[in-house]
C-alpha cells in the first residue's frame, strides 16, 4: 500500500460511519492490498470527507432556521436528517422502518438529557457546602 491509498477502516472511523456500509456504498473505489485489507485512494477518501463535512454544515444550517420557530418541527427535522443518513449508508435495520428508528434515536436522545439534568440536579443538592444539618427536636 503506498501514501496515496487511505485503509478504509481509518476513513470510516472519521465520518463515523460502519465500515461495511461505505464499503457498499463505495463499491468499486475499494481496493484490497496484499494481505486483504480494503483502502481507499487519497482523492476518494478526501471527497467523501468533503461531502460528510457539506452535509453537516447543510444540516446545521437548517437546524438552526428550524429549532428557533418550533421545537416539534426541529424534532421532524433531525428524524429527517437521521432517514437521509440511514439511506445514504444503506442501514439494514432488522424489520425497524426508518422513521421508527429515527424517533428511538431521538427520544433517546430527549431521555439522556433529562437524565443529565437531573444527575447534575442531585449533584448540587449533594455538595458538602449545600447539605446542613437539622436536628429534629421531640416534642414533649
Amino acid at each position: 500500500m503506498s501514501d496515496t491509498m487511505i485503509p478504509l477502516s481509518v476513513l470510516a472511523a472519521e465520518l463515523s460511519e460502519d465500515v461495511n456500509s461505505l464499503a457498499r456504498r463505495l463499491g468499486s473505489s475499494v481496493h484490497l492490498d496484499s494481505i486483504g485489507l480494503r483502502f481507499v485512494s487519497r482523492a476518494d477518501a478526501a471527497a467523501c470527507i468533503t461531502a460528510r463535512r457539506e452535509a453537516d454544515r447543510d444540516a446545521l444550517a437548517r437546524a438552526s432556521r428550524v429549532t428557533g420557530s418550533d421545537p416539534a418541527r426541529a424534532d421532524r427535522e433531525r428524524i429527517r436528517a437521521i432517514q437521509r443518513s440511514q439511506r445514504d449508508t444503506a442501514l439494514q435495520l432488522d424489520g425497524l422502518s426508518m422513521s421508527d428508528a429515527a424517533h428511538a434515536s431521538i427520544t433517546a436522545d430527549h431521555h439522556a438529557a433529562r437524565l443529565s439534568r437531573s444527575g447534575d440536579a442531585l449533584d448540587e443538592m449533594m455538595r458538602a457546602d449545600a447539605m446542613q444539618y437539622h436536628p429534629i427536636a421531640k416534642e414533649q
